[in-house]
């Protein structure tokens, strides 16, 4: 059994529902995506887990050069609508391809949620690999303890503010600053902003 693919599956059947959620949803992030934006010293973005592109949409109109990577072919298509100026391709954040040193920030909100924490070092290694020098990582993780599935069947991995840090950190990240959030209607957030 893989969580990862289990919960891809979940948003593939219910696309439409998620993306809906999730457009209703994206302005939550415009303060976290402003100052992340500001920290970039070059226009190339990988959006982790995209989605319904939402998000994505929002990077190009300040200016970023998108690409938004997930495992729901039909999300992927809804991001195509959404956000015409980035570019999506079906992978794994698991196994990302893209050429090293070849991104100046990573955007991942709400996606590295999915990914058991015994493989999380991996990512993060692949997340590093494909960072430009100085190039700066934003996470929003659940706030939490452990891991579970949520009800809609979705595995789930919860992180409080230190180990979250303390993940990014091992990977030989710098932490420029960790913020728990209790104010969002959609939960508790744990929001990580780093640099290679």
């Amino acid at each position: 059994m893989d969580p990862v693919k289990d919960t891809a599956e979940i948003y593939e059947r219910e696309h439409m529902m998620f993306a809906e959620r999730f457009r209703v949803n994206a302005g939550q992030t415009a303060d976290y995506m402003a100052r992340f934006v500001d920290m970039l010293r070059g226009p190339f973005v990988l959006d982790v887990g995209c989605a319904s592109g939402d998000l994505a949409a929002r990077l190009c109109e300040k200016g970023c050069k998108v690409t938004g990577i997930d495992l729901s072919h039909s999300l992927i298509r809804i991001a195509r609508e959404r956000a015409p100026a980035a570019q999506f391709k079906i992978m794994d954040m698991r196994n990302i391809t893209e050429q090293e040193r070849s991104y100046d920030g990573i955007w991942s909100a709400s996606s590295l949620i999915h990914i058991p924490k015994r493989e999380t070092p991996a990512v993060m290694q692949g997340f590093y690999r494909i960072l430009k020098p100085e190039g700066i990582m934003f996470l929003g993780l659940k706030e939490g303890a452990g891991e579970s599935t949520d009800r809609f069947g979705r595995f789930i991995a919860y992180y409080s503010q230190q180990e979250a840090s303390d993940m990014v950190k091992a990977q030989g990240l710098e932490i420029i600053d960790a913020i728990t959030d209790r104010t969002q209607h959609t939960g508790n957030w744990v929001i990580i902003y780093a640099r290679r």
